[in-house]
């Protein structure tokens, strides 16, 4: 059984690439380009964010 609809996953990750980037610039005092934040959230935090919203779609799934 798959956690997602693949563009949901796609939309929430991009958004949470985006988010990143906008932090980590911020940090940097330059735009750290979308190329080095989507590298660099996925290989920090793919993982464990999709670890977490795969749990939380399925308990949604079952509840609904």
């Amino acid at each position: 059984m798959k956690c997602f609809d693949l563009k949901d996953e796609i939309d929430e990750v991009i958004r949470e690439i985006l988010e990143y980037k906008w932090l980590e610039s911020e940090k940097a005092g330059t735009d750290i380009g979308m190329s080095r934040a989507a590298r660099e959230w996925i290989s920090r935090y793919y993982d464990d964010w999709f670890k977490y919203n795969c749990g939380r779609f399925m308990k949604d799934h079952r509840a609904g």
